[in-house]
């Protein structure tokens, strides 16, 4: 990303690219993701797995809405509330298995998430498991009209609105072998996917979009 000219900010206790772009408003980036296709590295993105007999009962105490209603293969986005009300942080939830789910965070809160589970079920006889992936699985977010095309590219996986709705969540493989989750989600107004893979394949999966998406104008934003 250094090489294609990203200038890097401070987000939280990372680093990520704030524009590539020279120009000070980045409208080239902002154009070029609106018709065509951008990737954005979103790997600071706080990443967990919950599971256990209780898990169910620690994410109905943590956030909002009834996540008893979240079924295998799709997400949840919701909101996550201090004790006067105030939401603090947001994410999407996904159900992997029975008991089982895997849940974003954003980049200030992920060093946090842990703890503040453990805090608010303190008083509780509740058997689940929360592991931080953050540092262990890389998130890249492909957006744009052209992002399914570009996302085809590296995977024989259906991907279709019909066979990957709006806010879907799957485990694929990827044309280099890898396995990667895929989370049909966006925060840009147009349609998205938000890719994650172990951290050492980040590097190879951004080359490969880089790659796939050329002829449809794909650019880092």
């Amino acid at each position: 990303q250094t090489q294609a000219g990203g200038r890097f900010l401070l987000a939280g206790a990372w680093k990520r690219v704030g524009q590539f772009s020279q120009h000070p408003y980045a409208h080239d980036e902002i154009e070029n993701v609106r018709r065509n296709v951008g990737v954005i590295d979103v790997s600071t993105l706080g990443k967990f797995r919950l599971f256990g007999p209780d898990a169910l009962k620690a994410l109905q105490r943590m956030y909002i809405g009834d996540m008893a209603k979240l079924t295998p293969g799709k997400l949840k986005y919701t909101a996550m509330c201090n004790e006067d009300g105030c939401i603090i942080d947001d994410g999407v939830v996904g159900k992997l298995d029975e008991n089982d789910y895997h849940f974003t965070t954003s980049t200030g809160r992920a060093a946090a998430t842990v703890e503040w589970f453990r805090f608010h079920t303190r008083y509780e006889d509740w058997k689940y498991y929360l592991v931080n992936l953050t540092d262990a699985f890389g998130a890249i977010n492909l957006a744009g009209p052209n992002s399914r095309a570009v996302l085809q590219r590296i995977t024989s996986a259906d991907v279709s609105n019909a066979a990957f709705p709006y806010m879907g969540f799957r485990e694929v493989t990827l044309v280099n072998g890898v396995k990667a989750r895929l989370l049909r989600v966006g925060f840009l107004g147009e349609m998205g996917f938000e890719i994650h893979v172990p951290s050492s394949m980040s590097p190879a999966l951004w080359e490969l979009l880089m790659e796939a998406g050329r002829e449809f104008g794909l650019k880092p934003f």
